[in-house]
């Protein structure tokens, strides 16, 4: 009997949690970036690059790195690329 329990509660947990990666990549898929979107996203990523070349110190040179990072995390998020705006 205990066997049965514990066979079908790891049935449960694989089952459920199918369901949830498969919700995931669902909303993935539907998340897509507008036009406008991607551009004011790249315009920022061209504008931090910008001040990076400048130069600064090392701490604001770590700060524009990550928020470069962010911002190019989101549109690939965003599938910006489909626009062409960011490769």
């Amino acid at each position: 009997m205990q066997l049965n329990r514990t066979a079908a509660l790891l049935l449960s947990i694989v089952i459920t949690t199918l369901l949830i990666v498969h919700s995931s990549k669902l909303e993935a898929k539907n998340l897509q970036g507008s036009k406008e979107q991607c551009k004011r996203i790249a315009t920022k990523i061209d504008m931090i690059n910008d001040k990076r070349r400048a130069g600064g110190s090392s701490a604001q040179m770590d700060k524009w790195r990550k928020k470069r990072n962010a911002l190019s995390d989101k549109a690939y998020k965003l599938n910006c690329r489909k626009h062409g705006i960011i490769k």
